[in-house]
């Protein structure tokens, strides 16, 4: 049987509007020639259901519904008029008003009661087949039908399927699309709306007048503009079904041949099966055979609830078959395992399994793994299961004496046990009988007063969260966790490891450490023993080791530290670390040893045990740095690493530091040493640890030109707090580095600068550390990353701050750090000197000078700016000697004020050089009040011949002094009447010499401030 006209007319016109080009051509070809259309079927007549469509404006709450009907008598009966002209204008000025007054929701009850979708419909077919006189009012009257269907039909879906189905309307509405352009968007959307009637719904406003589209047909055609809405966004018709992809599988095409067998032996299907409970084979062959398909049935029962009804609802009947019960678990393991949005009601499936093995008098080895699988996968996939009777488990662990037949077992329980958070008082009996385990397992006798376990353990679970101070902590013990389960036999040391592995579980808990501690000392002592025995397996080893880090990371106090240092543990691991042991045992010795440390670290650093495990860990490092880091070395060297920095920050200077070590620390850094499987967090976790030891160290007195290339490779990356502890250890490495490889350091760090402003406290730091190494190329890279700039309206803003605060101490502090990083930039290079006074610069530390008189550290650093200002601008150009004339009158009117007399006056005698002697009398009369420092500075420094001294008549205001030197005396003509003294002041920091001296090549120099409350981890060159 063919397809109707209707159906092939509307598949056809579906194809309009089709995303592909070729489909649109051919669907308009084929509908050209439904509808007898001559034109000439171009992609531009194929292409009109694809362009955008417009809305024209509405005018509503105009007309009544009396309107309405008044109308559509008119037209009807216009229709019957004796001329063609009358009848012409009659209609189309019937046709004008109900096209704007259908724009109006509210008066389509009254269009609709009294007819107009079926008069409107035999107007549109009377103009598209007869010729009207005036054709110009027939294409505008067309227009108007086509506009007054769609309202229509936009509002109301029973319109809508019912002239969806009509064959002649949809043949009319193609004409028009095809030979009328003035209302092809009406038509466009009319067609569609059409079309999709059993698809499209009205939703949005109050009155539904939002056409909604099924997403699936807005994804997969052009829908008209004007239809916004979607829905069915998460339908079955969006959504692939999984089942539906499983059944498609070669394998489980055997699913007939299933359903025979079970028809042909048992009468039914697999549901009757599973409702009456045990079948009636003919012979345990038979049934057994049966069986092993279930496996096959199993698949197909994905979107199946008849298997959770049937466990949760009854759970006696399950346990009388054994072996169907365990295919039922086996069942839902595999929903869970790959699909766990299947399986909703965790809690009563569970409590059901729970208690089919407590009513099971005699559970056999293959029922109970099945159990204790599921429960370990249902806890590991549901973390907020809220409560479980544990009873049954325990019960089971102990039922056996025989633990090494049942390993298996014990493990599965234990995975259960670790994923809940037990109460104090059931800690204290899952320790004892842990340690019980231990003695079986030795083949010792339990001890007659060991209590036993308790009949009824109300516990309250929840999930682990791990907050040890090791970062191996979590992933370590889940690791081990989930690569323990799922084996079948395991050796007796695997039983040992993973009820270290529970207690360390326990240790999560706050509360549960001082439970363990107190309760089960012995567990400790065997814990430590274990670690370091020769004959133990690295497995056992390793899981003793995180359990005591895991207990020191919790405990508050000194009891298992100094239980260590009594038995000379940290002795005894040295072997451990030295030997070629795996990767994996010696980073929990590492972590346990660096939790242990830190209960106390003034204590165990001054020890020899620890020096001597220093040395090791040093000497392991070195040997890492040939090969490249895997995820286990990567581990290692991290927990390495925070030992040695620690004890670093504690000792300086012990041991001393070889070139290889530095040369293994650099290797690390260098993003090229890891392994592909490397994981991201674990690289930059280490770079940072490796970073803060490298600042703790005693560094040589030159670094490798490598460590340059490596620092501006991590700060290149994308990682803040990789970037953020380089700065932070920058200032440190600057002194060890050589000052002409320095260059692409400073364009990375000042690149940092010039994205970023106000910096943050340590990129202020390092680049006060980078501009106190003078280099040729630093002078133009400050300028092209607006350095100096930056700087100078920071100090522009400290003045308007301190003018509105009236000489905040907080600002002075701040403004100590940029003083000292611009005295840092003039020292640089001259030209830097003559950009800052063309920018005002002077000006600037004149306005400045005024607010810090209070501060001898801020007027020390600005003096000393002035100073090097001063001295620099005149070795660069002498073109600016009116703006160091600035700077001198406001010294000269300051110098009376007592901080200029206390401030360091090897600045003012920088300020006094190469000009008259109007500053240097007065500085003649401070000296007066203290002739010593002047003195030695003008000796130090050797500014002036003795004939101009005495010349400005210096000599004389020295005559009365009491310390001056002999030989300065002799030199400068200074009366020997006084009595000398020997030069102890020339190394006192008052007459260090600055970086404006008269020498050749002035070098700067920065001061030691205090280090301001804004900063952290702030390090200063001296």
């Amino acid at each position: 049987m063919g397809m109707s006209k209707l159906q092939v007319i509307k598949s056809n016109a579906c194809l309009l509007y089709h995303k592909e080009a070729s489909i649109r051509l051919e669907a308009t070809s084929r509908l050209a020639w439904y509808i007898r259309y001559t034109g000439v079927v171009t992609s531009v007549l194929s292409d009109l259901c694809v362009t955008p469509c417009n809305r024209s404006s509405l005018l509503l709450d105009v007309y009544e519904e009396s309107s309405v009907t008044r109308v559509l008598e008119l037209l009807s009966l216009g229709s019957h008029g004796s001329s063609p002209d009358e009848e012409s204008q009659v209609r189309f000025s019937c046709l004008t008003q109900l096209s704007v007054m259908m724009d109006d929701v509210k008066l389509h009850r009254a269009f609709l009661t009294n007819g107009g979708v079926t008069l409107i419909v035999r107007e549109l077919h009377e103009l598209l087949t007869t010729n009207l006189p005036d054709r110009s009012k027939g294409k505008q009257s067309i227009g108007c039908c086509v506009r007054v269907l769609r309202n229509v039909c936009e509002n109301s879906s029973g319109i809508r399927q019912y002239l969806g189905s009509e064959y002649n309307l949809l043949v009319d509405i193609i004409k028009v699309l095809f030979l009328h352009p003035t209302c092809r968007s009406d038509a466009v959307q009319l067609l569609f709306i059409l079309l999709y009637a059993d698809y499209v719904l009205n939703s949005g406003e109050e009155d539904g007048s939002v056409v909604s589209v099924p997403v699936m047909i807005r994804q997969s055609l052009h829908v008209p503009d004007t239809y916004s809405g979607s829905h069915w966004c998460n339908s079955p018709h969006t959504l692939p079904d999984e089942t539906e992809q499983l059944l498609s599988r070669v394998e489980c095409k055997q699913h007939l041949i299933i359903h025979w067998n079970l028809h042909h032996y048992y009468e039914g299907d697999i549901y009757k099966l599973l409702r009456h409970g045990s079948p009636s084979a003919s012979n345990g062959q038979e049934s057994q055979s049966l069986y092993d398909q279930m496996d096959w049935i199993s698949e197909l029962l994905l979107s199946k609830q008849n298997l959770l009804s049937l466990i949760t609802s009854s759970p006696r009947n399950l346990t009388h078959h054994t072996l169907l019960f365990i295919q039922l678990l086996k069942l839902v393991t595999k929903i869970i395992a790959t699909h766990p949005d299947r399986v909703h009601d965790y809690e009563s499936l569970t409590q059901s399994v729970l208690v089919c093995i407590e009513q099971h008098e005699q559970m056999d080895s293959s029922m109970v793994n099945i159990c204790l699988e599921y429960l370990s996968l249902i806890l590991y996939h549901s973390p907020n299961t809220k409560s479980l009777d544990t009873q049954c488990l325990w019960s089971l662990l102990i039922a056996d004496s025989n633990i090494r037949a049942r390993t298996d077992l014990v493990l599965s329980c234990l995975n259960l046990i670790l994923s809940n958070i037990l109460t104090d008082s059931v800690v204290s009996y899952i320790g004892h009988g842990v340690h019980l385990d231990f003695l079986t397992i030795s083949g010792v006798s339990p001890s007659p007063s060991s209590p036993p376990f308790p009949s009824p353990i109300n516990n309250t679970r929840g999930s682990i969260n791990n907050t040890s101070t090791g970062d191996s902590i979590n992933a370590n013990t889940r690791g081990s966790i989930n690569n323990t389960r799922g084996s079948v036999t395991y050796s007796m040391g695997s039983v040992k490891a993973c009820a270290y592995h529970l207690i360390s579980g326990l240790c999560s808990n706050r509360g549960s450490v001082t439970a363990l501690l107190h309760n089960i000392p012995r567990l400790v002592d065997d814990a430590l023993r274990d670690v370091v025995r020769v004959r133990n397996a690295d497995l056992v080893a390793q899981c003793a080791a995180m359990c005591c880090a895991n207990m020191a990371s919790f405990s508050t106090s000194e009891i298992l530290l100094r239980k260590c240092i009594d038995e000379n543990f940290f002795t005894k691991v040295i072997p451990i670390l030295s030997n070629p042991r795996s990767s994996s045992l010696k980073s929990a010795v590492c972590l346990l040893v660096n939790n242990l440390f830190n209960l106390n670290p003034g204590l165990l650093a001054q020890t020899d045990p620890m020096v001597q495990l220093i040395c090791v860990l040093m000497s392991e490092m070195t040997k890492y740095c040939s090969t490249p880091l895997t995820t286990e070395l990567t581990e290692l060297c991290s927990s390495m690493s925070r030992i040695l920095t620690l004890y670093f920050s504690l000792n300086p200077e012990v041991p001393l530091i070889s070139d290889k070590f530095t040369s293994a620390l650099i290797y690390i850094l260098n993003a090229s040493s890891y392994d592909g499987d490397i994981s991201v967090p674990s690289r930059d976790s280490l770079w940072r640890l490796s970073l803060s030891l490298l600042s703790s160290l005693p560094l040589p007195p030159a670094l490798p030109p490598t460590v340059v290339s490596v620092l501006c490779h991590l700060l290149r990356t994308d990682k803040p707090q990789t970037a953020r502890s380089i700065l932070n250890t920058l200032p440190r490495l600057v002194p060890h580095l050589n000052p002409d490889n320095l260059e692409p350091l400073c364009h990375v760090v000042f690149s940092l600068w010039s994205h970023k402003f106000k910096p943050c406290p340590a990129l202020v730091n390092s680049v006060l550390a980078l501009t106190s190494r003078r280099g040729p190329q630093h002078g133009p890279l400050l300028l092209e990353y607006d350095i100096l700039d930056d700087v100078h309206v920071r100090l522009k803003q400290f003045y308007v701050s301190l003018e509105c605060s009236h000489g905040d101490n907080v600002l002075c502090t701040e403004m100590d750090i940029y003083l000292q990083l611009l005295n840092n930039i003039l020292c640089q290079h001259p030209r830097v000197c003559e950009i800052a006074a063309k920018e005002g610069l002077a000006d600037t530390l004149h306005k400045l000078l005024g607010w810090v008189l209070t501060s001898e550290t801020t007027l020390s650093a600005l003096l000393q700016v002035m100073a090097s200002f001063t001295s620099n601008c005149l070795q660069g150009a002498h073109t600016i000697l009116d703006t160091n004339r600035t700077i001198l009158d406001q010294i000269l009117s300051h110098a009376s004020h007592p901080g200029l007399e206390n401030a360091h006056f090897n600045s003012l005698t920088d300020l006094a050089k190469a000009y008259d002697t109007v500053l240097l009398e007065e500085l003649i009369r401070i000296v007066k009040r203290n002739a010593t420092l002047i003195v030695w500075n003008l000796a130090a420094n050797n500014y002036k011949t003795k004939l101009h001294f005495r010349h400005i008549g210096l000599v004389n205001c020295l005559q009365n002094c009491a310390k001056v030197d002999e030989d300065f005396r002799e030199e400068y003509g200074v009366p020997s009447s006084t009595t000398s003294r020997m030069w102890h002041s020339r190394n006192s920091p008052l007459l260090s010499s600055t970086p404006g001296s008269s020498s050749s090549n002035p070098t700067p120099s920065i001061s030691r401030p205090t280090t301001p409350s804004w900063t952290t981890q702030t390090s200063w060159l001296a």
